[in-house]
C-alpha cells in the first residue's frame, strides 16, 4: 500500500475523463480595458461554475480599435468567490489586510486569443477583471488628438465540464456499493463546523483491498489520493480543514484487473462542538446580518430585542467560533472590517488577558490538543489586554470572499504580568466585545488622501467601492507615498495655478482706462472664477484645497468666463460702430454681439465644457465679425486698417504669446508638468489682451 497526498489536479482530471460533458461557450460583449489609476477604472465580470466540474476553460480575446493604436500590455485577472486584489506595489495595502493574490494572472501586449484552462474548480461565482499600465499621463485637449479615440478591449468566454454521474450519499452512514472497471464518484456534504473528515474502508471483497480512493475538492485545490494494497483497515483517507461550503466529492476506483470489487465505506467528521463543555472548541450560532438602506454597510452580530450584540465570553471555551456570510452581490464590493474594542472582566485576580483571534474562509483549522491559534495563525490579532487598555486591533479584508467566515478567538487568562508562569482558566464574564461589518473603502474613507467613489458593472450586479487618491499616492486606501507629491510640490501647484491668473490685472486695468467696462467686467470674471477653480482643483490633498462653492459650479464658471473673455476680446478688436437701420433696429451692433455671444457660450459650456468646440466657435466667430468690419473699413478708407504699426507692436506680439499658450495648453501638459504650463497658458492669455485690445474710441 502506499500513500499519495496533493498529486496535482491533472492526474486526478485523467482519471475521469471518461465520464464528463461539455458546455458551450457564450462570448461577453466586448469590454473597454483602461489604464489604471484605481481600481474604478477596471471593468468586472462575473461566471457561474456548478458544483462537481472537473475543468472550465477561460477564453480571452484582447484586441484595440484600430491597427494604428500604440501597443499596450493588457494585465487579465481571475479570481474565485472576490473581486481579485491588484497589487502594484509592497505598499498597496496596509500591514493588517489579509489579501490573497489571484488565482491566476496573465499579461499580453497583442491582439491575440489565449485560452486559460483551471483543473477542478471551485464551484461558485469567478470574477475577471483587466486593465493597462497607466503609462500615457499627457492631457490631451478634447478633439486634438485622434489617438484619445484608441479604445483597447477585451472579451472573455466559459466552457465547463461537468462530472456525470454522482450518487448522492449521507456521510452519517455506512455505504456499500460496487467498484466496477467504470470509477464510481460519490458526492455528499458536511456541516460549516467540521474541523476535519475521515473516509474509512471496511470490508473489500474479494480481500485484500485493490482501489484508489480519490477525494474533492480540499481547501489547496488539491486531489487527496490514498492508494490500497492491503486491508480495508489500513485503508483510510483523511482530510485536514476541508472546503465547507463545497459539495464533497469521493471517487473509488477499482484496480483489479478483473472483475468488480463489493467495497463497504464510511465518512466520519471532527467537528467544533455546539455546546459549552463539549471540548476545546465552542461552535457559536451564526451571526446575524443588520442591512442598513446604504449600499457595502453590512453590520454583523446577534440581535436582541432589536439590540445588536457582538460580545462573547472567552469562559466558554479555549476557542471560540463564530460563523458569518458574507453575500453577492451585497457584500464583496466593500472591505470586510474586524475589530476587537476591549476585554472586560471583573476577577479580581485576573491582571491581563492575550487574545488571538482570526478570520477563516470557507474551512476551520484542525483543533487538536497541541493546537494553538497564537502561533498557527499566518495572519490575525494578537494583543494583550489590561484593565487600562484602550488599543482597538482591527484586521480588514479588501473585497471579501463570498460564503462562510468564521471567526476564531482564543483567549488565555494570567494572574500577573509574567505570561509564561502565570497562565490561570478566564473566569466566568470574562467578555471581549468586538464591532465586524462591510464598509466602503477602508473605514468608509481613504485616509484624508483621495475620495470613495462606487463603480458599478451592471450586467452582473456588481457594485463596488474604491479610492480614488490625490497628490500621486496610490494603493487601496492611498496609504502607498511610493509616488506621492512632497508638501511643497503640492503648495507649489495651488500657488502657481491661482497667482497666475494675476496676470489678468493688468488687462483689467487696460480695459478700463480705455472705456471697455463690459469687456473689465468680463476678465475680473474669468479671472476671479479661474482662481478659485484651481485652488479647488488638482490633485492635491483636500488640506491644500479651497473651495468656496461646489467644484461643478466653480468648474462651469471658469470655462464659461474663458470662452467668454475670448470672444469679448475678438469683439473688441472689431470696432464695430454702428449698422444701419435696415439691417437692425439697434443702434450699435456690439451690445448685441455682447449678449447673443455669451448666450451661445452657456450652452455650450454647459453641454460639454472640455469639448475644443467651446474654444474654436468663438475664435471663428470673432475672427470672422474682425474680417468683416476690417475689410468693410479699408474698404472705405482704400488703405491698411489698422495701421502697420498696430500690426507690427501690437498685434503679432499678441498673436506670437497666444500661440504659444495654445500650443502648451493643447499638446505639451501632462500630469506631471500641468501646474507649470498650464500656469505659462494663464499668464500667455492675459498679456495677449492687453496687446489685442484696441485703443480708446474716438470721441469716448
Amino acid at each position: 500500500m502506499g500513500v499519495f497526498k496533493n498529486l496535482t489536479l491533472l492526474v486526478w482530471c485523467v482519471l475521469i475523463q471518461q465520464c464528463k460533458e461539455i458546455s458551450a461557450a457564450t462570448w461577453s460583449m466586448p469590454v473597454q480595458v483602461k489604464g489604471y489609476a484605481s481600481y474604478l477604472d477596471v471593468a468586472p465580470i462575473k461566471y457561474d461554475i456548478l458544483p462537481g466540474t472537473s475543468q472550465v476553460t477561460f477564453d480571452f480575446l484582447t484586441g484595440k480599435s484600430s491597427s494604428s493604436c500604440a501597443t499596450k500590455t493588457m494585465h487579465i485577472l481571475v479570481q474565485h468567490a472576490s473581486l481579485p486584489h491588484v497589487i502594484q506595489t509592497n505598499l498597496t495595502f496596509p500591514d493588517n489586510f489579509l489579501v490573497e493574490e489571484p488565482a491566476f494572472k496573465f499579461s499580453v501586449d497583442k491582439q491575440q486569443h489565449v485560452p486559460v484552462i483551471f483543473l477542478w474548480p471551485a464551484p461558485g461565482q469567478w470574477f475577471v477583471i483587466a486593465y493597462t499600465e497607466k503609462e500615457d499621463k499627457a492631457i490631451k485637449q478634447k478633439g486634438l488628438n485622434d489617438d484619445i479615440n484608441c479604445v483597447y478591449y477585451f472579451s472573455s468566454s466559459m466552457r465547463d465540464e461537468l462530472i456525470l454521474p454522482s450518487i448522492a450519499i449521507d456521510y452519517k452512514e455506512n455505504h456499500e456499493v460496487t467498484i466496477g472497471q467504470d470509477p464510481t464518484l460519490f458526492r455528499f456534504e458536511i456541516p460549516t463546523s467540521t474541523m476535519s473528515l475521515k473516509i474509512q474502508l471496511q470490508k473489500c471483497d474479494p480481500s485484500p483491498c485493490s482501489l484508489t480512493l480519490a477525494y474533492l475538492p480540499s481547501n489547496q485545490s488539491f486531489a487527496s489520493m490514498w492508494i490500497c494494497n492491503g486491508s480495508a483497515e489500513d485503508c483510510s483517507l483523511e482530510v485536514a480543514s476541508p472546503g465547507l461550503m463545497y459539495v464533497q466529492f469521493l471517487q473509488i476506483i477499482n484496480e483489479a484487473v478483473n472483475g468488480s470489487q463489493r467495497v463497504t465505506f464510511s465518512i466520519s467528521t471532527t467537528e467544533c462542538s455546539n455546546k459549552p463543555g463539549g471540548g476545546d472548541c465552542l461552535y457559536m450560532p451564526q451571526f446575524d446580518r443588520i442591512e442598513p438602506a446604504r449600499p457595502l454597510s453590512t453590520v454583523f452580530g446577534y440581535v436582541d430585542i432589536g439590540e445588536k450584540m457582538t460580545t462573547v465570553d472567552l469562559h466558554l471555551a479555549r476557542y471560540i467560533v463564530i460563523p458569518f456570510e458574507i453575500l453577492y452581490p451585497s457584500d464583496i464590493g466593500g472591505t470586510l472590517g474586524w475589530k476587537i474594542e476591549g476585554v472586560n472582566f471583573s476577577y479580581d485576580r485576573i491582571m491581563i488577558v492575550k487574545v488571538c483571534g482570526t478570520l477563516y474562509h470557507n474551512y476551520l483549522p484542525h483543533i487538536t490538543s497541541d493546537f494553538d491559534l497564537c502561533s498557527n495563525m499566518s495572519y490575525g490579532i494578537s494583543q494583550i489586554f489590561s484593565r487600562t487598555s484602550k488599543d482597538q486591533p482591527s484586521l480588514y479584508v479588501p473585497y471579501p470572499k463570498v460564503g462562510v467566515w468564521h471567526v476564531v478567538l482564543q483567549g488565555t487568562c494570567y494572574n500577573s504580568s509574567r505570561l509564561d508562569i502565570s497562565e490561570v482558566p478566564c473566569p466566568e464574564n470574562t467578555f471581549v466585545t468586538m464591532a465586524l461589518n462591510i464598509q466602503s473603502c477602508w473605514n468608509n474613507g481613504c485616509t484624508n488622501r483621495g475620495t470613495c467613489m462606487s463603480g458599478y458593472a451592471t450586467s452582473d450586479l456588481i457594485f463596488y467601492a474604491a479610492c480614488r487618491c490625490d497628490a500621486g499616492y496610490q494603493g487601496y486606501a492611498c496609504t502607498d507615498d511610493t509616488n506621492a507629491q512632497s508638501v511643497s510640490v503640492q503648495l507649489a501647484a495651488a500657488c502657481l495655478l491661482t497667482m497666475s491668473n494675476l496676470f489678468f490685472v493688468p488687462a483689467i486695468i487696460i480695459a478700463i482706462r480705455r472705456r471697455y467696462f463690459v469687456e473689465a467686467f468680463v476678465y475680473s470674471f474669468n479671472m476671479f472664477f479661474s482662481t478659485f477653480y484651481h485652488a479647488c482643483d488638482g490633485s492635491r490633498l483636500n488640506r491644500y484645497r479651497l473651495c468656496i462653492i461646489e467644484y461643478d459650479v466653480l468648474q462651469v464658471a471658469d470655462f464659461f468666463g474663458s470662452a467668454c473673455s475670448l470672444w469679448m476680446t475678438l469683439v473688441a478688436m472689431a470696432r464695430i460702430r454702428s449698422c444701419c437701420s435696415y439691417i437692425c433696429r439697434y443702434k450699435y451692433v456690439t451690445p448685441l454681439l455682447h449678449v447673443m455671444g455669451p448666450f451661445g457660450l452657456l450652452v455650450g459650456v454647459v453641454y460639454d465644457r472640455t469639448s475644443l468646440w467651446v474654444i474654436a466657435v468663438p475664435i471663428g466667430c470673432g475672427l470672422v465679425v474682425i474680417v468683416a468690419s476690417w475689410g468693410h473699413k479699408m474698404y472705405k478708407r482704400r488703405k491698411l486698417y489698422p495701421s502697420w504699426r498696430r500690426y507690427v507692436f501690437y498685434l503679432l506680439p499678441g498673436l506670437v504669446l497666444a500661440a504659444v499658450g495654445a500650443s502648451v495648453f493643447s499638446f505639451l501638459e501632462t500630469e506631471d508638468n500641468y501646474k507649470y504650463v498650464h500656469s505659462v497658458w494663464h499668464m500667455c492669455i492675459a498679456l495677449s489682451i492687453c496687446l489685442f485690445l484696441p485703443p480708446r474710441r474716438i470721441g469716448d
